[in-house]
């Protein structure tokens, strides 16, 4: 009764979220302890040592099942065990040797930095041996920088200065039809969110529509897609023996293609990708009707701001190119 118990607790978004608060603990409190080591360290190095522990324990468990004559569900319900009780204990040992080894990563780009240093030092001690023993009037005829006229004329050096920004217009706005299996998971994924988030996009953009462009002229056009959108959600992925928990965070995906007018040639392309934050994500789990299924973690109001700060990004990089 009582593995059944840990791995349907595990499998829970809250008991996700236990274990993920037990594993960064020791987390922050090395980083309070070796602050400076964690400003260039992150936390790559502390994945990998988890995975690491993790891959052991499901290797450790499988050959503890098979020794003593046990069956694989044996071994899935030690493998769960020892991930909640095991692991947290496992940090100890993961945490130093993660911070042993960015020290001596950190270690290596310092000497790298101090070779570097010492070759310009000696260099700038050669030229200044080479200043002393020369005269300064053949020191400043060799050093001197040679002095570029300008044209007579009015002629302009740099023609491309002149160029003028182009105009931008926006063309065609349109939403890609959901593709992935994670929609068969959502609740309430129609086409009327996406019209929702379609507006959201143009409202930010606030570019003039491409019928009041004029004929000719440096003017450029910009088609909008939603290409994808997920309002976020938990299940449990099933592989017969152990209950995995599947998490997805709310997510939008814009793309944006600028073409000229008069030629049909698309010129760039830009794609952005805006997901809400973990700790957002886990926050939006909590109430009540998320929890018994009735309600999505991403509302419409969050992908609204989602899709806002997409178009905001995307708006940037245009203007970048213009």
């Amino acid at each position: 009764m009582a593995p059944d118990f840990a791995v349907h607790y595990l499998s829970s978004p809250l008991g996700v979220g236990l274990l993920l608060s037990v594993l960064g603990i020791p987390t922050l409190l090395l980083r309070a302890m070796a602050w400076r080591w964690f400003q260039r360290l992150g936390l790559r190095l502390v994945v990998q040592g988890y995975c690491a522990a993790i891959a052991a324990m499901f290797v450790l468990s499988v050959s503890i099942a098979f020794a003593g004559g046990h069956s694989m569900e044996r071994a899935g319900y030690l493998f769960v065990l020892s991930l909640i009780f095991v692991l947290p204990f496992a940090s100890l040992v993961v945490m130093p040797l993660s911070v042993h080894q960015g020290q001596t990563n950190l270690d290596a780009t310092s000497h790298v930095f101090r070779r570097v240093a010492s070759s310009r030092l000696q260099s700038a001690s050669a030229i200044v041996r080479d200043r002393r023993r020369k005269p300064a009037e053949i020191w400043r005829r060799e050093h001197a920088r040679p002095v570029i006229k300008a044209p007579t004329g009015g002629m302009n050096m740099w023609p491309f200065t002149r160029r003028t920004p182009a105009t931008l217009y926006l063309g065609t706005v349109s939403a890609e039809s959901r593709r992935d299996f994670l929609k068969h998971l959502e609740a309430d994924s129609s086409g009327a969110l996406s019209t929702v988030l379609l507006s959201e996009l143009e409202s930010v953009l606030a570019l003039p529509p491409v019928s009041a462009a004029p004929h000719g002229g440096n003017a450029l056009k910009v088609d909008v897609t939603l290409e994808a959108f997920r309002k976020g959600g938990w299940d449990q992925l099933s592989l017969g023996l152990v209950d995995f928990p599947l998490i997805w965070r709310p997510m939008v995906t814009v793309c944006a293609r600028v073409s000229s007018l008069t030629a049909a040639k698309s010129q760039a392309q830009f794609r952005v990708i805006e997901r809400m934050s973990w700790g957002g994500f886990f926050s939006s789990l909590l109430p009540w009707k998320v929890q018994l299924g009735v309600a999505s973690p991403g509302s419409r109001v969050q992908l609204e701001e989602l899709a806002r700060a997409a178009g905001e990004r995307l708006k940037k990089k245009i203007q970048d190119l213009v």
